[in-house]
């Protein structure tokens, strides 16, 4: 589903929308599996504050700038990002999920500010959806190896520590 998801993005910077719900539903019921409904619950309660709480802040911002109420789906980000940030809610602890939220965004940000400078015509719009899917499915097999649990802020915590 991931990379199908990517190849979509990456390609035509579309992405079908039934991928989202097969997604959404993969990652419920493998964070079940692991953790259990009230964490999943938890996890995605917390998550989907955060996500709304960025969107929200997107949008009065837009719309601040342009002394007019801005749908930020239409010109700033696109739903299909949203939409794959709000499937990754219950499959991350809360700290992980602001973790990966910022460390790809700023990875995304930074590759593509890069690659714009060699491919001017990519400057036209990112393919979020399809970047972040790439790093989850990396996020994922590192993680996996490293047997660390995505669903618990520990390895977060501790390594937050070991920085302070």
């Amino acid at each position: 589903i991931l990379a199908l998801l990517a190849y979509q993005d990456f390609k035509s910077r579309r992405v079908s929308v039934f991928l989202f719900p097969v997604l959404f539903l993969l990652l419920v019921i493998t964070a079940y599996k692991q953790e259990g409904l009230m964490v999943v619950v938890k996890n995605f309660s917390l998550n989907l504050m955060f996500l709304l709480s960025q969107v929200l802040s997107l949008t009065l911002f837009y719309s601040m700038k342009e002394k007019k109420w801005i749908n930020i789906t239409k010109k700033h980000i696109g739903l299909g990002d949203i939409l794959f940030f709000i499937c990754l809610c219950p499959f991350f602890s809360f700290l992980f999920f602001i973790l990966y939220y910022i460390s790809t965004l700023c990875i995304i940000t930074i590759l593509f500010a890069i690659a714009t400078f060699f491919v001017p015509r990519l400057r036209n719009s990112v393919p979020l959806a399809g970047a972040l899917a790439v790093f989850f499915m990396v996020f994922q097999w590192v993680l996996f190896f490293k047997e660390i649990n995505l669903a618990d802020d520990e390895f977060v915590l501790r390594l937050i520590k070991n920085f302070s």
